[in-house]
């Protein structure tokens, strides 16, 4: 292009003119008759700018004119006109920030930036290319996504792109799968997929209740169930029911299994027996009034409840007699004043036990607590050398050695084999959630009578609880 001489000029020229609407033609006009001076009137714009307002040259006494439109030069309106900017201050805004078509300064200032840096980040990371897609699926599954987005601060694929980043989402894929999956960011994400939630309405509600499992969460639900801890009492009366008693039958027979020997009961007795046993169970309505949750099967209702129980129940037949004359259920049951606790499997007790948690005395503390309420006076630990050196709680063990007699298996022998061993030797009762189920395939000893022996046990929040399960008469091998 010919480089024009620019001559600023104020005033009205005295000749008459003729505008020129197309900067291409009217260059062209002005090489044809070579033209070498152009004037320029100026005039202030906003911001306080003074910008030529119009270009013209003359040739024979007549002013040919164009409209500046903002533009400093010919040569940047002919480049703009070229280039498809429909103004001069896109124009000017794209050379300042480095853009050389009006397409990609178009596309990149729709997605909320002039920063080329920034555009090319969101086109790598999939924002520019699914911003479209993600506003029109908001629009039909709002009411999935997280409650405090603010859509209005995410009007450009660039801000949402912010707002992702801003919540730790690496790009748009991630993003969208939790986005409308109702989680609020990206750890909460990952923890939700880790414990297997489908969700952020169900994760967060199982995190409210302390459930951290899909399994537990649906389950208590399911029954109406609303904290862990109630969770807990469910889960270890629906074990001591074994889907053959209502819970509260499931109740009074662990009850009578524990209680004192000797001793005689009249239903009266038993009802108050039941209901003691019951109040750790009540939950309290919004009148403060107690009841027993709605998860909380009840059969024990009458007299006859009572008596057809204590007369049929095997269980309990191992433990007493019901005379139905005197309307008692006498405690009749042959209790050794031995008992062993499987150290290992009870310092790391619990009814959700942590795989990787780090086992505790203190567990074995409170279970021969409890073993000693029962009136069993010996109570012995077996566990094998390393358990002491492993556990959390060391500077308990001098106290718990006052409460147990502490053993430990010989160098040459496993712990378990060595409690298996004092078990067939004394027949005692054995503490312990494990159900040795690879020693009951390679000794039919323990396969016959481990079961019967066996007291399974749960800890919750320092508390022990304990139930005899299915034991009878414990019978000699």
């Amino acid at each position: 292009m010919k480089a024009f001489e620019y001559i600023t000029v104020t005033g009205n020229l005295p000749y008459p003119d003729m505008e020129i609407a197309d900067v291409q033609a009217f260059i062209r006009l002005a090489q044809i008759l070579d033209a070498s001076c152009i004037f320029v009137t100026m005039e202030a714009q906003k911001e306080k700018q003074v910008l030529p307002a119009s270009f013209y040259f003359l040739d024979d006494r007549t002013l040919y004119k164009l409209k500046a439109a903002g533009y400093r030069t010919l040569d940047d309106y002919a480049d703009a006109s070229r280039l498809f900017f429909p103004d001069s201050e896109s124009w000017y805004d794209a050379k300042k920030t480095g853009f050389t078509s009006f397409k990609e300064y178009d596309e990149c200032r729709k997605a909320g930036t002039t920063d080329k840096s920034a555009y090319a980040k969101a086109i790598r990371l999939g924002f520019i290319e699914h911003y479209n897609s993600f506003c029109e699926k908001y629009e039909k599954q709002k009411q999935t996504a997280p409650k405090n987005f603010n859509r209005e601060e995410c009007t450009s694929a660039l801000q949402l792109m912010e707002h992702a980043a801003a919540l730790g989402f690496k790009d748009y894929a991630d993003f969208d799968k939790a986005f409308f999956l109702g989680f609020n960011n990206q750890a909460e994400w990952d923890d939700a997929k880790k414990k297997g939630f489908a969700n952020a309405a169900e994760y967060r509600d199982a995190a409210g209740m302390g459930i951290t499992t899909p399994k537990e969460y649906h389950e208590a639900k399911h029954n109406g169930i609303a904290t862990k801890q109630e969770y807990d009492k469910f889960i270890f009366l629906k074990r001591a029911a074994h889907n053959r008693y209502s819970f509260d039958q499931a109740h009074l027979i662990n009850a009578l299994k524990m209680y004192e020997n000797g001793k005689k009961l009249p239903l009266k007795k038993l009802r108050e027996l039941l209901h003691s046993q019951q109040e750790g169970y009540m939950i309290k309505n919004d009148n403060r009034e107690s009841s027993l949750p709605s998860w909380y099967t009840v059969r024990l209702n009458t007299d006859d409840d009572y008596k057809s129980l204590l007369l049929n129940n095997a269980e309990l037949s191992n433990h007493g007699m019901f005379d139905e004359e005197g309307e008692y259920y006498e405690v009749k049951r042959i209790l050794d004043n031995k008992i062993f606790i499987d150290g290992a499997n009870v310092a790391h007790g619990g009814i959700n036990r942590d795989e990787h948690a780090k086992p505790k005395l203190s567990n074995i503390l409170v279970i021969a607590q409890e073993l000693k309420k029962m009136r069993f006076k010996d109570i012995v630990v077996i566990s094998d050398a390393s358990l002491r050196h492993r556990v959390i709680d060391k500077n308990i063990y001098d106290q718990l050695k006052k409460e147990v007699t502490y053993l430990e298996s010989p160098a040459a022998t496993s712990a378990d084999e060595f409690l298996i061993e004092c078990a067939k030797k004394e027949k005692c009762y054995i503490v312990s959630n494990d159900t040795f189920r690879d020693w009951k395939r390679k000794d039919p000893w323990i396969a016959e009578n481990i079961d019967r022996l066996r007291i399974p046990f749960m800890i919750v929040q320092g508390k022990a609880t304990l139930s005899i399960e299915d034991i009878h008469e414990k019978t000699a091998s």
